[in-house]
């Protein structure tokens, strides 16, 4: 049924459709999606509420979850959904012991891996590449598509230009590790640091270049979006999740869920203030956990390999836009528990910001259809005091239906922020580390701040100590 709804989305938007065909083609992709958001509702079970379940219970559904014989390649993507959705439904509770609970959040780790590449198979986006550190024994990344030996990469001396999109990211993800990592030699490792801000350039001109394709082709094709924009509660319409991953969900769940009327009949609009201040109003509306985009510890930025990322679920709300020009998307940010309440929540806001520059920059999507607000880590997926992966995330969700007329502004930037190349340094978010006394900006250009090229002197004095000089961009 997927691939049915994905053929016809593919040759409606080719403009190959004969007329005749093209409503009684759509109408069948809305019943087709309409039977899968019927099938999902009786798959999932029901939340477990906090008072509606004991420690007991918790642990007793937890050793059924980890004792399930059945692996996750050979699950339905349904039935691995369902057990997903059960993993974090009861760690969200906080209930089950930290034994248990890190078995939990190790089996979360695998499975849900197991959905994303699936997911990213069929999309025809390969998930990141990882490369192992040197010494680890792992000498292969598989994106997926193949498997391609790090060393290979590593030794890949092409000019920039000479390299499609996908081996660029590749080729960045590989030396932005190896660049740092002291096993390597220096030689090596300088030339590896330079061929990686070369690669980022090149690939930050293809992506504004392909914004400029893009932005032709939305204006060549006007409304004329298949999609189906609610803005009142519907009683009769099939219930949808109140949340899904980005890396697990097809593309036309994510449409599904930014095009998505509120869950329940709201009684007035709100300000953004208000939709911060009252978690009623915020969980009335589905959104969009958005995981592949990854923040590091202490992060709030966006690289330049990682913005194709966000392709998907940006192409979508460029349709929306395009159709609706007064659509607002809210973009949360949220952290972990490691640090300070305002800390994070100062660096949960400079998240969203860095989400929305990224949106707005490499995208056919207007500022002001974007609103930020940070969380920090009063919303957390999973309540730990570690570092947790799934806690320090981005949320973006349809707010229009919500939003009253005064819609106030609290998005957080960066004062660098410039036009894209026209000379002035493009700034998706920053790090709180410091490097050499400079607060350390990301995408800059050449006429960015003197940070972004710190003095190799005190480089090679770190590498002599045996320590890396690490810029703030650590992964």
């Amino acid at each position: 049924m997927q691939n049915r709804i994905r053929t016809i989305r593919k040759y409606n938007e080719s403009g190959q459709l004969p007329a005749e065909l093209r409503p009684k083609l759509l109408t069948i992709a809305r019943e087709s999606r309409a039977e899968l958001l019927k099938r999902q509702n009786q798959a999932q079970q029901p939340q477990p509420q906090p008072g509606k379940l004991t420690a007991e219970q918790a642990e007793a559904q937890a050793r059924q979850l980890l004792n399930d014989p059945a692996p996750a390649a050979k699950l339905t993507d349904p039935v691995l959904r369902k057990r997903l959705y059960a993993i974090r439904d009861l760690l969200a509770l906080n209930l089950v012991s930290a034994q248990t609970e890190d078995a939990l959040r190790k089996k979360l780790a695998v499975e849900r891996e197991v959905l994303r590449r699936r997911v990213a198979e069929r999309e025809g986006t390969p998930p990141p590449v990882t490369p192992p550190k040197p010494g680890s024994g792992n000498t292969t990344v598989n994106n997926n598509v193949n498997v391609t030996n790090i060393q290979v990469i590593l030794n890949d001396r092409r000019r920039s230009d000479e390299l499609e999109d996908e081996e660029l990211r590749r080729r960045i993800s590989v030396y932005r590790d190896a660049y740092r990592d002291d096993r390597y030699e220096e030689d090596d490792r300088d030339f590896y640091e330079e061929t990686l801000q070369r690669d980022r350039d090149l690939l930050r001109r293809r992506l504004i270049d392909e914004r400029r394709r893009r932005a032709a082709q939305l204006e060549i094709k006007g409304k004329n979006f298949d999609i189906d924009i609610g803005l009142e509660f519907e009683p009769s319409a099939p219930r949808r999740p109140r949340y899904v991953f980005a890396q697990e969900a097809e593309d036309s769940e994510l449409e599904d869920i930014l095009a998505a009327p509120p869950a329940r009949r709201l009684e007035r609009k709100y300000s953004i203030d208000d939709i911060e201040a009252e978690p009623e109003i915020r969980e009335a509306m589905p959104a969009i956990e958005i995981d592949n985009v990854r923040f590091g510890f202490n992060e709030s930025f966006v690289r330049e390999e990682e913005v194709g990322n966000l392709d998907r679920i940006a192409e979508i709300m460029e349709k929306i836009i395009a159709k609706r020009p007064q659509e607002i998307f809210m973009i949360e940010g949220h952290t972990d528990a490691v640090g300070s309440d305002e800390y994070n929540l100062k660096l949960s806001r400079e998240r969203s910001a860095a989400i929305k520059k990224a949106l707005s920059t490499y995208y056919v999507i207007p500022e002001r259809n974007l609103k930020t607000v940070g969380y920090g880590e009063r919303y957390l997926k999973i309540p730990t005091p570690d570092q947790e992966q799934e806690n320090r995330r981005v949320v973006g969700a349809p707010r229009d239906a919500a939003l009253g007329p005064q819609r106030l502004s609290n998005t957080h930037t960066c004062n660098a922020i410039g036009p894209p190349l026209q000379g002035g340094p493009i700034v998706l978010g920053f790090s709180r580390e410091e490097c050499h006394g400079h607060r350390t900006h990301f995408f800059h250009h050449q006429a960015g701040c003197d940070a972004a090229q710190p003095d190799r002197r005190h480089q090679r004095q770190d590498r002599s100590r045996g320590a890396p000089h690490r810029r703030s961009e650590a992964g």
